[in-house]
């Protein structure tokens, strides 16, 4: 989920990591040490993975003379007195979230030295399907009796949380939604729309309208074969034919993948990427390192268009705000 702690927290703190990731939580909650000197250190953890972890991202390039009044706002900018500013970054639980509560609310707001973080907590629904066998049930309706099995169907209320992101010493922006596994990016691209206005709204002023093409950012990674490993290439080759190549668990790139680099030699067209997804490892210390990804989802109805565009990726997997930083940087290189 969106909210976890990021896998690295644990090796960093020296709290006593198992074999895997769920010994490590079971020990953490069963053991007979105590973490009470380790919570100021947790809570800032929890607190770096909501501003970055598993987030579906839009930059914006603001006017370099409207930047400096939109820093004066932000700083200016007060937290919202209710349940999500009392708990944050503790999630507010599912039963807490039955009542009414706000739409969207400034429940953090996060200065470092490189910038200014305006976090938005709201009320989100996920679900679950669940797949039954007539034979499963007892005295069925007549009208239902003629299916054979069904789906069922349970909604889960939960805190999401999307921040706005305000650098220092760039005109680049970013709104940063959560992105949980299993969720559909169509959902969360209305939730950017919907930070989007709540923001303009908030500072009188639309900062939001020239939003950064990530589409040319698919190709130029591609071709830049030593930056990062390709774990995931969509591509359409001549004749119309679409073509998807995963690589993960340690296998080779997609770009230099036997198969991969065969087919296209016997090409009389090169190929035209429209999605593409890349992962980093990158070492934290001797013990322990983390693998970003940064996913770019286009349609391959778009290789044919003149001027693709693509305003969203998604960017996953990271085990700090630093991780995080270095494929925002990367890809902003590739846009241009």
């Amino acid at each position: 989920m969106p909210w976890s702690v990021s896998h690295s927290v644990f090796s960093d703190l020296e709290l006593g990591r198992r074999a895997n990731w769920d010994k490590t939580l079971a020990h953490a909650e069963t053991g007979d040490e105590s973490y009470e000197e380790k919570t100021e250190d947790l809570l800032d953890a929890l607190t770096e993975h909501l501003l970055c972890g598993e987030k579906l991202v839009r930059f914006y390039e603001v006017e370099k003379e409207k930047i400096k009044d939109f820093r004066r706002k932000a700083e200016n900018l007060q937290v919202d007195d209710n349940i999500f500013s009392d708990k944050f970054p503790i999630l507010v639980p599912e039963n807490e979230l039955n009542g009414p509560v706000p739409n969207l609310s400034v429940s953090a707001i996060h200065k470092n030295e490189e910038g200014i973080a305006i976090v938005l907590s709201s009320k989100r629904y996920t679900y679950s399907r669940q797949k039954f066998l007539k034979d499963q049930f007892e005295d069925l309706p007549p009208e239902l009796s003629k299916y054979n099995e069904f789906i069922g169907v349970s909604y889960k209320r939960y805190e999401a949380f999307d921040v706005l992101w305000i650098p220092n010493n760039s005109s680049v922006i970013e709104i940063r939604a959560d992105y949980p596994e299993g969720k559909e990016a169509t959902q969360v691209v209305y939730a950017i729309n919907q930070a989007e206005i709540f923001f303009s709204k908030k500072f009188g002023e639309d900062y939001f309208q020239n939003k950064i093409n990530f589409f040319p950012a698919i190709d130029s990674l591609y071709k830049s074969r030593d930056d990062g490993k390709v774990i995931e290439l969509g591509f359409m080759v001549s004749g119309a034919a679409q073509k998807l190549e995963k690589s993960r668990r340690d296998g080779t790139c997609c770009r230099v993948e036997a198969y991969h680099l065969s087919g296209i030699q016997g090409l009389e067209l090169p190929i035209a990427v429209y999605r593409i997804v890349v992962m980093w490892k990158r070492p934290h210390n001797s013990n322990s390192y983390s693998r970003p990804e940064v996913g770019i989802h286009g349609r391959s109805t778009q290789t044919a268009e003149p001027s693709p565009y693509l305003t969203e990726i998604a960017i996953s997997r990271c085990g700090s705000l630093e991780d995080y930083n270095f494929v925002r940087d990367r890809i902003l290189r590739h846009c241009h």
